[in-house]
């Protein structure tokens, strides 16, 4: 038990000191079986302790004859030997106990041992990790700013290999393993225990003879960049955010000065513009009259690329039949008698690169929409009087509140024109059926009108209240007058019902509900129900939209309407 004992407690005070040592260090007994291995003696003969423990000495490394002299001269040896065709400094130290010899020390490093100091010396002041392993994996070398990035220690690191790493869940992904298997540079991106993110680059080594001889990977911490770099795209999300909301606010700003767009038919009416304004396509803009076709004609234009080009506006009614073309195609010295000296550009012509557009286009007369289908086909025309065509690179934008397909099939107008003219089609609904329209319209033209006229008026809750229940057959141009009549003639700030014009207030009081006494409730009821069915029917004017407001089928709205009109024509 003794001398089990005192072999033990040798095998472990040899451990002890050969891990101490900045050395390789293996042990062995009398016998010259290996009892201890150093970790840098594992990995610097590329060995485990595993394979090297229990072994004897002289078959582990058969070609060191100088063991064998140690062995039988007992005295301490300090040579040069070479083992698997590297080179080391071997030192061989024998251990006396009491005169009787115990086992050796086998002391041993190669150049990598000797340049350690060298490298630390070098490694640390870097910012980046080094790790160094052999052929095999195992690792040789990791300086101090790699153990802190990664948060290994040196017992995790030193003498093991990387596959016994990755399986201890020490690192996730590894380059090293990429060049052990390829034998190129390879760079990972990988997780480190302490869960930050690291770049790890690879690079070969080889030996004269062409052999893997080491990997030497270069550690870098991008947690912070990463970090950065979703904060960077963070902020230009929000930016981009914040600009899209700002240019949105501004055109709801520019939008708000120019049309009234809260109902859900007029916000896709805005749209439709402003999508159709980006292209150079020909617009037809429908609707009853008064209902605004030049103010999306005008918002078409500014939204469009020609905005800082002419924007010209002409009334095909307004203008006499027989100088209507030579005011719009213009005409040549001497086209006609009374003719101007030297022609005249028409209005066309001066309108180039610019936004023509023609209003009231049902009412242009039949010879000359000919003349005006050479304009959108070919992009030129022919002065009156002339023969050769000119160029002309216009955008047409045409309006009216009549059928152009009815024209058509009257005769009245050209069935070619209207499809160059109807290429986007864009329909303004009466202000009945946009009612929410109505109250935002009232306080941009209050505003407008306050301002020309110097004026503080005021809108009263009941007038907001009876504008928006009132029909406006006029459309916006008949609600921008009534604004206009009450800034000018009341006398007060308030406007109040009794200000409103007779044609409002007696529509109005046409729908007021008055009971004097008591009557008997169906009667009563069927009060209610006519004032309901004929309001309903003086706002929307088609069965079909009074059925679906009243939640009721159109047969019914027909019926109840015919059964209460008095005065009009019966409601198909």
């Amino acid at each position: 038990m003794r001398k089990d004992h005192c072999i033990i407690t040798n095998s472990l005070l040899i451990e002890t000191i050969s891990e101490a040592v900045c050395a390789a260090v293996l042990a062995v007994n009398e016998l010259g079986i290996v009892i201890s291995v150093s970790r840098e003696g594992a990995c610097l003969l590329g060995k485990s302790r595993e394979e090297m423990l229990g072994q004897p000495v002289f078959a582990l490394f058969p070609d060191w004859e100088e063991l064998r002299e140690l062995f039988n001269t007992q005295q301490p040896i300090h040579l040069e030997a070479s083992y698997k065709k590297n080179k080391y400094q071997l030192s061989l130290v024998p251990i006396i106990q009491n005169t009787y010899y115990k086992g050796a020390l086998i002391v041993f490093r190669d150049n990598l041992q000797e340049c350690k100091e060298i490298l630390n010396d070098i490694t640390e002041g870097l910012a980046d990790g080094v790790y160094i392993t052999d052929a095999r994996g195992t690792g040789l070398y990791m300086n101090n700013a790699d153990y802190q990035i990664t948060g290994l220690t040196e017992a995790q690191v030193i003498g093991r290999t990387i596959y016994e790493m990755i399986s201890d869940g020490l690192v996730i992904g590894s380059s090293v393993v990429q060049v052990l298997k390829t034998q190129k540079p390879a760079s990972v991106l990988q997780k480190t225990p302490n869960g930050k993110t690291v770049m790890v680059t690879g690079i070969p080594r080889f030996d004269g003879q062409g052999a893997l001889r080491r990997v030497i990977a270069s550690t870098r911490d991008i947690t912070e960049l990463i970090e950065l770099k979703k904060q960077l795209e963070e902020e230009r999300r929000l930016n981009d955010k914040y600009y899209s909301e700002l240019m949105s606010m501004k055109k709801a700003n520019k939008l708000q000065n120019t049309v009234a767009a809260y109902s859900k038919k007029m916000c896709a009416v805005v749209e439709l513009a402003a999508q159709v304004a980006k292209t150079d396509s020909t617009v037809l803009i429908t609707g009853e009259s008064g209902v605004g076709k030049e103010v999306i004609a005008r918002f078409i234009y500014r939204e469009s690329y020609r905005e800082k080009a002419q924007f010209l506006k002409i009334n095909c009614a307004a203008i006499p039949e027989h100088l209507l073309e030579s005011e719009l195609f213009g005409y040549e010295d001497g086209a006609f008698t009374g003719a101007k000296k030297g022609g005249k550009k028409g209005l066309i012509e001066s309108v180039d690169k610019g936004t023509l557009f023609l209003d009231e286009i049902g009412e242009m007369p039949l010879i000359l929409q000919g003349k005006l289908l050479q304009v959108l086909q070919d992009k030129a025309f022919i002065k009156v009087g002339g023969t050769k065509a000119k160029e002309v690179d216009i955008r047409i934008i045409a309006a009216t509140n009549r059928d152009l397909k009815s024209l058509v099939e009257q005769g009245k107008f050209r069935e070619d024109l209207y499809y160059r003219l109807n290429v986007v089609p864009v329909y303004l609904p009466p202000i009945r059926e946009r009612y929410e329209d109505i109250l935002p319209l009232a306080h941009i033209f209050l505003m407008r009108f306050n301002q020309k006229y110097g004026a503080h008026k005021e809108l009263s809750a009941e007038v907001q209240e009876l504008l928006q229940g009132y029909s406006w057959p006029g459309n916006v141009r008949e609600l921008e007058n009534c604004i206009e009549r009450l800034v000018v003639v009341t006398k007060e700030d308030i406007i109040r019902p009794e200000h409103l014009p007779l044609n409002i207030t007696a529509k109005i009081n046409k729908y007021h509900i008055s009971i004097a006494g008591i009557i008997p409730l169906r009667q009563a009821q069927e009060e209610v129900e006519r004032l309901l069915f004929l309001r309903a029917y003086d706002r929307y004017r088609n069965t079909y939209k009074v059925a679906e407001a009243l939640g009721v089928s159109q047969p019914t709205v027909v019926r109840k309407v015919n059964k209460y009109k008095t005065i009009d024509a019966p409601v198909n």
